[in-house]
């Protein structure tokens, strides 16, 4: 099914813009700089996907209401977040994961933090984030911080399970 030129499985919403999701690019997308709609939620996964930036599986998209749990939210992320890890991805063969956004339950995360995002770790993952200006932080803060499950930050990034991203 196409809508406004972008075509899909999915059912054409009017209200999406579709515009900077559309259209060609040697990179698997459209070039980032797009001017996707920030309060669209399936507007800015078309995006991320189109340019090789990935949603965890298991996690679909939920409400800014819900409690968070197995769910992610990118209503509110901001452009510049979208294309620095569209960026990133770009350098390592679409490496780069979401698994945490702007859904509740997190305690650095939500609408009042643009810029944040959990990523999937992997060494491609943290080096392409390091290739776009991205720095290692283990206080959290701009730049990254390898956490695990039921520990929190870790030093030794070969033992996370994600990354808190700080654009």
């Amino acid at each position: 099914k196409c809508c406004q030129g972008l075509c899909t499985t999915g059912i054409c919403q009017t209200t999406t813009d579709v515009s900077s999701v559309a259209g060609p690019n040697a990179g698997g997308g459209p070039a980032p700089g797009g001017n996707v709609n920030l309060r669209d939620e399936t507007a800015i996964r078309q995006y991320l996907n189109a340019n090789g930036v990935t949603i965890q599986a298991n996690k679909s998209s939920c409400a800014l209401t819900s409690s968070g749990a197995n769910c992610v939210n990118l209503v509110g992320l901001s452009q510049n977040t979208l294309d620095t890890l569209i960026a990133a991805t770009r350098k390592c063969g679409n490496c780069i994961s979401i698994n945490g956004g702007t859904e509740p339950g997190h305690v650095s995360h939500g609408l009042a933090y643009p810029g944040t995002v959990d990523v999937n770790y992997s060494p491609a993952a943290a080096q392409a984030l390091e290739a776009t200006g991205i720095r290692y932080n283990g206080n959290f803060g701009k730049g990254y911080t390898c956490e695990k499950k039921g520990v929190g930050a870790v030093s030794n990034c070969s033992e996370a399970d994600w990354m808190h991203v700080e654009i």
